[in-house]
């Protein structure tokens, strides 16, 4: 499904949608009145739940086989338009694209015509007849550019009801259900519905909610929801999400009858039960970097909260939780040992990393903590957790990591802390940034001093200040520029 156009008078409606909602806006198609004055008609509008697409028509017949037989759902009087020409008045121009299921309205004939030659559009002749500047009344109908819009739909299995979550390429999430209970079934029961997007990379949205049984309302035996969320991995994993066309949804209820709600850990079990992480790999690339985004307040509650340990191997994958209500998980071979130990940071460590480097600029102690997890081919990783706790994970070194045969290779981590403290990250970045670091030899490639310090990746900044530290630690080091310019005053 691709991108639409989105119109509406509502000037509240124009700007949640694009604050929220992932659109561009078009500026102002033409000029409308709210209300049924002399010479006026409605202007209905409809909208598509499979495809995202709006529709907009003065023939309510047109408008009734819409809804009766296309799949589209009423929402109304868009504003009120002429349904013939009026002095002041021009053609406002109605064009389609069967691909994108858009309907495109203008007044601007030229950009009709051009839509219709070369855009895939037909043309379906004039809507109605508008305003095309402001007048005493009328107020501006806001034109917008949606984002393209993938939805998954499931019937529940055993119960009645539904599950569907729509994803744009924005980044934004709705998740939406209903569950029913029929009235002659005696027993209420809680439920609570996963829905899941997507394989390795993936998107979980949860609901909880109650219906009651024999004896309830027709309201409280039907629970309906509609959640909405804006998520930056979601965005930048769009086009994988949708390639994947993975759907699951996972039913739980607990009655008098039904068993105890399924926990998070087995869930994770169960949905890797579906999903074939590639463990054959022996470079990790961003592909090979899974995720499980916790999306929406509930789930993204339980993952932060009490949720899996910090890190832990279910069904032989990594996960690691991670900042935002995201678990990272890393396939076998982005594995060398999940270690058993943890501990922060000593104030002589701390004291030691600033004096040979970072002069201060060290993320606060409390957040650093060293473990002796390594990733795959024995190599060190750092990872910002859930609480803004940042793990530095160097294997066996973590009792003495200052120590002579060890010391630069700690401060190399110790970089990355200093990038998760001063540079603006999310789960793309952190997905990209485990990618780099288990990546193998060409992630590190530095290459000469010269360029600015922000064109260079995080694995080759680490490198600058590794290459410096194990040089010498001179101040006519061609990489002393990036220690006093960049990493001691903070700067990425």
């Amino acid at each position: 499904m691709g991108e639409t156009h989105f119109y509406t008078a509502n000037a509240t409606e124009w700007q949640t949608v694009l604050l929220s909602g992932g659109f561009t806006d078009e500026g102002v198609a033409c000029y409308v009145y709210l209300q049924a004055e002399g010479g006026l008609a409605p202007l209905f509008r409809l909208f598509h739940p499979t495809t995202g697409a709006h529709f907009y028509t003065m023939n309510a017949a047109e408008r009734d086989n819409a809804a009766t037989n296309l799949g589209y759902t009423n929402e109304g009087i868009a504003c009120y338009i002429h349904a013939q020409q009026a002095p002041g008045t021009v053609p406002f121009y109605r064009a389609y694209q069967g691909s994108s299921d858009d309907h495109f309205y203008t007044t601007n004939l030229a950009e009709h015509q051009n839509a219709v030659a070369h855009l895939g559009y037909s043309d379906e002749g004039v809507t109605g007849w508008v305003l095309n500047g402001p007048a005493v009344d009328a107020v501006p109908l806001h034109r917008m550019y949606g984002p393209e819009t993938h939805t998954y739909f499931q019937n529940l299995g055993s119960m009645a009801g539904w599950a569907q979550v729509e994803i744009t390429s924005s980044g934004m999430i709705t998740y939406s259900g209903h569950v029913h209970n029929d009235a002659a079934i005696a027993e209420a029961f809680d439920f609570r519905i996963r829905a899941v997007v997507g394989n390795t990379q993936a998107v979980l949205a949860q609901f909880s909610g109650h219906v009651s049984g024999t004896g309830g309302t027709p309201q409280e035996r039907n629970c309906y929801w509609t959640q909405t969320e804006t998520r930056a991995d979601v965005a930048a994993n769009y086009k994988a999400l949708v390639a994947s066309n993975a759907f699951h949804v996972y039913e739980e209820k607990k009655g008098s009858i039904t068993g105890v709600l399924q926990e998070i850990g087995t869930f994770v079990g169960t949905w890797l039960d579906q999903v074939v992480l590639d463990t054959t790999v022996t470079v990790i690339d961003v592909s090979g970097v899974g995720f499980l985004a916790f999306a929406l307040a509930e789930a993204v509650g339980y993952a932060t909260g009490t949720g899996p340990a910090v890190a832990q191997i279910v069904q032989g994958v990594l996960w690691l939780k991670g900042p935002e209500g995201t678990l990272f998980a890393l396939a076998a071979d982005g594995l060398g040992s999940l270690g058993q130990q943890r501990r922060q940071m000593t104030p002589k460590e701390y004291a030691w990393a600033n004096a040979q480097v970072f002069s201060d600029t060290l993320p606060d102690r409390a957040r650093i903590y060293l473990t002796d997890t390594l990733g795959g081919g024995g190599r060190p990783f750092t990872f910002p957790e859930v609480g803004g706790t940042i793990s530095v994970n160097i294997g066996p070194d973590y009792t003495n990591p200052t120590a002579s045969g060890f010391g630069s290779t700690f401060l190399h981590e110790l970089t990355h802390a200093w990038q998760i403290a001063h540079t603006p990250f999310d789960s793309v970045w952190m997905a990209q940034e485990l990618a780099a670091q288990l990546a193998g030899q060409s992630s590190y490639d530095v290459g000469p001093a010269g360029p600015p310090f922000d064109t260079f990746g995080p694995e080759a900044q680490a490198m600058i200040v590794q290459h410096w530290y194990e040089n010498g630690q001179h101040t006519n080091d061609p990489y002393y520029v990036y220690i006093q310019d960049n990493i001691r005053a903070g700067q990425p």
